[in-house]
């Protein structure tokens, strides 16, 4: 194969001895008898095909030789360009690595902070119970012992990164990004912590407002520390290392040259993070959905006692909530204010200042029947209204409330039942709930 053909399809290739002598042995059988060396005289034309030669050299332009020289030149010194670009793309993939480095150092001396100035004192001193120790610092050790042997791996693959070669640092980058393609999948321990640091948080400023010796205990361990990090701050670095890693990981595609064999694995590593982002985030908005719903109904009275139990739990959302009117069976206007909730709805009164809890229903207490005899008392064409009155139904001895496409048509003198219709012709159905059975007690 031509020597300047083989090269342009593979730059980096660099012909051995062998493969020189063959291309000489082959022009000493097309005519050359004499191996010239550098200072020798060279004839005017090869001793085999003089005249043929002679024409041909006749034939040839100055230019046209000058340009065939500018060619080559350009190929040259656009190889040249090329591997220099990608040199310099390894060099600036250099950054987020020694970053992925340093955050790591500084992410494990916080979790080192936390072990050594609150976890290991409070564990001796005896300040809190046992309970409320496991749920202040629960997986925090073995996220710990994770993150050493992580940033173990880092500085043994890029702890001193001098001169990079690219061969060279290409292999090192596929060795390290496949390792972290396999142990990323440890980071799932961060779900719980991060899913456990709400009722950590709580334990810490309930015992804090009561127990003067584990807040003074606190406040001290703070003044100590060098950084004055207190515990609150420390204990929400887990939470944001693994957005970190997502950052940094995307910043290494972004910095690796589209050739390389380690861009899937690279996306590969990202995916992973990606995915465990994802969750972590929806955790965390599940979270403040609760702290929020919390805070609506901190105030309401009737909820969350033994009858009804936790009324604040994970996945419950407020999806709407407004004032509702309807005629009473005393021929007068009642008001409440109603909350919509993607898996239940709540009815609360007020009396003054305070605000009571009426009806409580969860839609998955509810009974699936086939009939729908009671649609057939009611007028089809009502609207989504916040202001309903019985004539509009045209049924004397019942309350609806029309609300985000479903109407609600409770029964309060015949048999306590709900009914739930959805308002729509082809998914039309009757809930019953037996209230006498279920939710009598949450009555007024």
């Amino acid at each position: 194969m031509n020597l300047l053909v083989r090269h342009s399809e593979d730059p980096m290739y660099i012909p051995g001895e062998d493969k020189i002598n063959e291309s000489i042995k082959k022009e000493k059988k097309q005519g050359i008898k004499k191996i010239y060396s550098f200072g020798d005289h060279i004839p005017e034309v090869y001793e085999s095909n003089s005249q043929t030669m002679k024409k041909t050299l006749k034939s040839l332009h100055p230019s046209r030789a000058t340009s065939g020289v500018n060619f080559v030149t350009r190929e040259v010194n656009g190889e040249v360009k090329r591997v220099s670009e990608l040199t310099n793309t390894l060099y600036r993939r250099l950054a987020p690595i020694n970053e992925l480095i340093d955050t790591e150092k500084s992410y494990i001396e916080n979790l080192a902070e936390l072990i050594n100035n609150y976890m290991i004192p409070l564990q001796k001193n005896g300040l809190i119970t046992e309970k409320q120790y496991k749920t202040i610092f629960w997986e925090v050790l073995p996220i710990y012992h994770i993150n050493c042997i992580f940033l173990h791996r880092f500085e043994r693959y890029y702890g001193s990164i001098n001169v990079i070669e690219r061969t060279e640092e290409e292999d090192r980058f596929g060795r390290f990004c496949l390792w972290f393609s396999y142990v990323c999948d440890f980071l799932m321990i961060y779900e719980n912590y991060i899913y456990n640091l709400p009722l950590a948080q709580k334990v810490i400023k309930e015992e804090r407002l009561k127990n003067k010796a584990f807040d003074m205990f606190l406040y001290n361990n703070r003044q100590k520390s060098e950084r004055h990090y207190d515990i609150s701050s420390l204990m929400i670095a887990p939470q944001q290392r693994i957005p970190r890693y997502n950052s940094l990981f995307q910043d290494m595609i972004k910095r690796t040259p589209l050739v390389s064999n380690n861009l899937f694995i690279v996306q590969h590593i990202v995916d992973k993070i990606t995915r465990m982002t994802n969750k972590i985030n929806r955790l965390i908005g599940e979270r403040e959905d609760m702290s929020a719903l919390r805070e609506l109904l901190n105030n309401v009275e009737g909820l969350n006692d033994a009858a009804m139990g936790n009324f604040i739990i994970q996945g419950r959302l407020l999806e709407k909530s407004f004032n509702v009117h309807y005629w009473s069976n005393t021929k007068t206007i009642v008001k409440r204010i109603c909350y919509l909730f993607n898996d239940s709805i709540l009815f609360v009164r007020e009396r003054g200042k305070k605000k009571i809890c009426d009806v409580f229903l969860e839609y998955r207490h509810c009974e699936l029947l086939d009939e729908i005899s009671v649609l057939r008392e009611m007028n089809h064409n009502i609207d989504n209204l916040n202001y309903i009155t019985r004539t509009k139904l045209n049924c004397k001895s019942k309350i609806a409330i029309i609300l985000h496409g479903i109407i609600i048509n409770e029964r309060i003198k015949e048999d306590r039942a709900i009914v739930f219709w959805l308002n729509n012709p082809n998914e039309t159905a009757k809930v019953k709930y037996t209230l006498v059975q279920t939710i009598e007690k949450y009555l007024p």
